[in-house]
C-alpha cells in the first residue's frame, strides 16, 4: 500500500475509529439513558448535512474543486490527459475499468458513486423516522445496531481493498456504507444517552468515508499502472 496516498494512514486511523466506537458504546452504555428529541436533532442535523452532501458529490464529484484542489479526491472529476479517451461514469471508458460501473436505464454511472447516493438517500428517510417522538431504541437493541453499523463500514472498505467486485456488488458495498454510518451515529447516542458520544460517531464516519475515498483512488491507480494502455488517466 503505498505511502503517498494516504491510504496506508487512513486505514490505520479508520481501524483505531472502529475501535474507539466499540469501546465507547461499551463503557459508555447506560442501562437507563434518557434521550430527548433535542438530543437526537443535535446529532441528526449533522448526519443530513452528510448525506446530503455526499449526494451531491456523487452526482457531480467536482463541484467542490474550487473549494479544495486535491489530487486524491479531485482526480475522478478533471478531463483525461489523452483526448482520445472519454470517461463513463466519470471513470476512463476502457475496458479494465468496466467493473466500476452500472448501467441504468440506459445510462452509464459510478457504481461506487451510485451506491453511496442510493445509500445515503435511505439514511436520510431513517434519519427522518429516528426523530419521531415515538421512536424507541433501548440501549441493548442500542448496543448490537454499532455493532452492525460498524461491520457494515468494515465489509465496504474491505470491499474496496481485497475483492474484485463487479459493478452491482460494488453498488450494493457501498450503498450499505451511509446505513452503517447513521447506525453507529445514533446507536451511540442511544446507548450512552451522550450528545458528544453520537457527535464522535458522526465524526469517525467522515474519517471512514474519507478511506473509502483513498483506497478507491488506490485501486484506479494500480489499474493504470498495470495497464499496457499509454493513457495512463490516473497517474498524474
Amino acid at each position: 500500500m503505498s505511502g503517498k496516498d494516504g491510504a496506508r494512514e487512513m486505514v490505520i486511523l479508520s481501524l483505531a475509529g472502529g475501535i474507539i466506537v466499540l469501546t465507547l458504546v461499551s463503557f459508555g452504555a447506560s442501562a437507563h439513558s434518557n434521550v430527548q428529541l433535542t438530543d437526537r436533532l443535535i446529532v441528526g442535523v449533522p448526519l443530513l448535512a452528510s448525506f446530503l452532501l455526499g449526494i451531491s458529490l456523487a452526482v457531480k464529484p467536482g463541484w467542490m474543486r474550487r473549494l479544495r484542489r486535491d489530487a486524491i479526491h479531485d482526480a475522478d472529476a478533471r478531463p483525461l490527459n489523452s483526448p482520445g479517451r472519454g470517461r463513463r461514469g466519470h471513470h476512463p471508458d476502457c475496458e479494465h475499468f468496466r467493473p466500476h460501473i452500472v448501467r441504468v436505464g440506459g445510462k452509464v454511472l459510478c457504481a461506487g458513486c451510485t451506491g453511496l447516493a442510493l445509500g445515503s438517500v435511505a439514511s436520510i428517510g431513517m434519519v427522518g423516522l429516528y426523530a419521531l417522538p415515538l421512536m424507541s431504541m433501548p440501549p441493548p437493541i442500542s448496543i448490537i445496531l454499532v455493532a452492525i453499523g460498524t461491520a457494515l463500514v468494515a465489509a465496504s472498505l474491505a470491499d474496496s481493498e481485497l475483492f474484485q467486485a463487479r459493478g452491482g456488488e460494488r453498488l450494493f458495498s457501498n450503498l450499505v456504507m451511509p446505513v452503517g454510518f447513521f447506525l453507529v451515529a445514533a446507536g451511540l447516542l442511544e446507548a450512552t444517552g451522550n450528545v458528544a458520544y453520537g457527535l464522535a460517531g458522526v465524526l469517525i464516519s467522515f474519517l471512514w468515508l474519507d478511506t473509502r475515498i483513498r483506497l478507491s483512488r488506490r485501486r484506479h491507480v494500480r489499474i493504470c499502472r498495470s495497464c499496457g494502455e499509454a493513457c495512463k488517466s490516473y497517474l498524474t
